[in-house]
């Protein structure tokens, strides 16, 4: 049963956040991920996140599945328009990418951001392609889960209107914290793993990240840090249809919570 049956059938789905390299040595990742064959359902592959320049998500989402792993494959309005997203779509479909996370982009940190779609405009457009072209992308979205709990839900509901399936949160430190988000389609929560300093420090200056401060007093105790995220993810069990964990390179502690 592939990601989007589970998804569909109300199956608890983990997968797991994936970064490109910013160069072209793609080795080590694929090597990390090797050993999640069979305990994750998917992995993400995120697209040049917080505007910052890597290689395109397509290629190493190609990669993974020739690991037999499926991919969901983050995709940005930030650096297309119209042709550009068609014609990366007919190449990812091509490939045999069908899982969409469709997302309006951070803008960008060196170049001209285009927008000329946002992220309710990408979901309608990438579903007129699958009439268009016979193909057959499930398309999600994001949610931010750390933002006024009405507005988001509105702009989440148009996003399904326009023929989003699931979603994949913002990464989520509070189990009860899904409840405020009532919506029609799976939930599948990002849960950031902070596994040292460095991580709180960069993370807790994102914009729509809000890590608890009592993550630093445990951060460097690797037990309690697994026992917090067990935890958690026990919570977010009763409430949502799945994880994305977001390990941000540290593959071990996630062998560990799978």
């Amino acid at each position: 049963m592939g990601f989007r049956e589970k998804v569909e059938q109300g199956n608890f789905v983990k997968i797991l956040e994936t970064v490109p390299p910013k160069g072209t040595n793609i080795e080590s990742i694929l090597a990390s991920l090797k050993d999640f064959k069979g305990s994750i359902d998917a992995a993400t592959v995120v697209d040049s996140p917080l505007g910052i320049a890597v290689m395109h998500p397509l290629p190493l989402s190609y990669k993974i599945q020739e690991l037999g792993i499926e991919t969901v494959m983050h995709f940005t309005c930030r650096d297309r328009n119209r042709i550009e997203i068609e014609a990366q779509l007919l190449a990812a479909s091509a490939l045999g990418v069908k899982n969409i996370l469709a997302l309006t982009g951070d803008p960008a940190k060196d170049g001209k951001s285009v927008f000329e779609l946002n992220s309710v405009g990408l979901i309608r457009f990438i579903n007129e392609i699958n009439e268009k072209y016979k193909t057959d992308f499930f398309v999600g979205a994001g949610l931010n889960i750390n933002t006024n709990p009405e507005k988001e839900r509105e702009k989440a509901n148009r996003k399904i209107e326009a023929g989003a399936k699931f979603f994949i949160t913002q990464p989520c430190f509070d189990g009860d914290r899904i409840k405020d988000f009532d919506l029609d389609v799976p939930i599948i929560s990002g849960v950031l793993l902070v596994s040292n300093k460095k991580i709180f420090e960069y993370f807790s200056k994102v914009s729509g990240i809000v890590i608890p401060e009592s993550l630093l007093e445990i951060v460097d105790d690797r037990e309690k840090i697994l026992d917090y995220y067990k935890k958690l993810i026990t919570d977010l069990e009763k409430n949502v249809s799945g994880v994305c964990l977001m390990p941000i390179g540290n593959y071990e502690i996630v062998k560990e919570l799978i």
